[in-house]
């Protein structure tokens, strides 16, 4: 879900030509594709999730945006540890919300700020995506007139590979892997009320770090992402590493100079994760986004259905 400490220190190290503030006024007319399940997620946890998708589309439907949202799909083998661990969290966190609502029965307790605050804290750890989530959005998408694709597994990789082929100006999301694939424009930190986004050039990005794209990648790997955990890097210490093998300027591969100079291996199953992450333009399975996004029917805003759907949620319409 995230690359720790990199937005931290990209933000530190980029200036605002690579990283800028931006008002979603200057995405009109652009094609964006998004990673719907992270804001599923953002509205399931803020409790009030038809309302906040029905602003978030209605956003993009004010500032004439097109939208493009990508499902996840079956996740690959390579992410199944990490899902395992992240349910066996949630189980966790379901057993010590409850016991804390039992303590606080059986001993008559109010609830203070303190407990309210872990209650919060341990229910958005709790939240998880369902069916019917995942099928009221698809729903509110195509009664929007906008356009969805469950991806065959990760949607990440949909999503750069729609910015990479140029079907899609940039990707709204939230997870930072959107770098490990080279996508070339990530948009994060959307603020519906203040109606701005956080524009990462990614160009712009390597141009200021002195490191080519690939370089940046496998600096980036070494400090650990859903696919690779074990014998990680601190970001600061990463970098430093590799702008010391810059400086010695010897032709050597850079994990190759790693091994040499610094005693760090670099397992097959590490290459592996590195061509997963730079490979996806050669993925056959991905081309068929090419010529179906092209041949989309444009589709119609049907607000009178919206309504009805929005009714059942309490909506009052006057």
């Amino acid at each position: 879900m995230g690359i720790k400490h990199l937005n931290q220190y990209l933000l530190k190290n980029c200036s605002n030509r690579a990283i800028s503030k931006i008002s979603l006024e200057h995405l009109k007319g652009k094609t964006i594709v998004v990673d719907i399940s992270i804001y599923i997620y953002k509205f399931l946890i803020d409790g009030q999730y038809m309302e906040h998708l029905y602003f978030f589309l209605g956003l993009f439907k004010y500032y004439q945006i097109e939208p493009i949202f990508i499902f996840d799909g079956k996740p690959p083998p390579e992410k199944w540890d990490i899902i395992k661990k992240r349910k066996c969290e949630k189980n966790v966190a379901k057993l010590e919300y409850d016991a804390l609502l039992d303590q606080i029965d059986e001993l008559s307790t109010d609830i203070n700020e303190n407990i309210e605050e872990k209650l919060s804290t341990l229910k958005k750890r709790m939240i998880s995506m369902k069916d019917a989530d995942i099928s009221e959005t698809k729903k509110m998408i195509e009664l929007f007139g906008f356009t969805y694709y469950d991806a065959n597994g990760e949607a990440d990789e949909v999503c750069a590979y729609f910015v990479l082929n140029g079907l899609a100006w940039a990707c709204l999301t939230d997870d930072m892997d959107m770098f490990l694939y080279g996508c070339p424009k990530v948009i994060r930190s959307l603020s519906m009320m203040k109606r701005e986004v956080v524009l990462y050039d990614t160009e712009k990005i390597m141009t200021e770090l002195s490191m080519p794209i690939l370089d940046f990648i496998k600096v980036v790997l070494l400090t650990g992402c859903d696919y690779y955990s074990e014998n990680t890097i601190s970001i600061k210490l990463v970098f430093e590493h590799y702008y010391n093998y810059k400086r010695d300027n010897i032709e050597m591969d850079f994990y190759t100079w790693l091994s040499e100079h610094k005693n760090i291996s670099i397992d097959e199953s590490f290459h592996k994760i590195y061509e997963m992450f730079t490979c996806i333009r050669e993925k056959e399975e991905l081309h068929m986004y090419d010529n179906l996004h092209m041949k989309q029917e444009k589709k119609s805003f049907k607000m009178s259905q919206i309504k009805e759907m929005l009714l059942v949620y309490g909506f009052i319409f006057i």
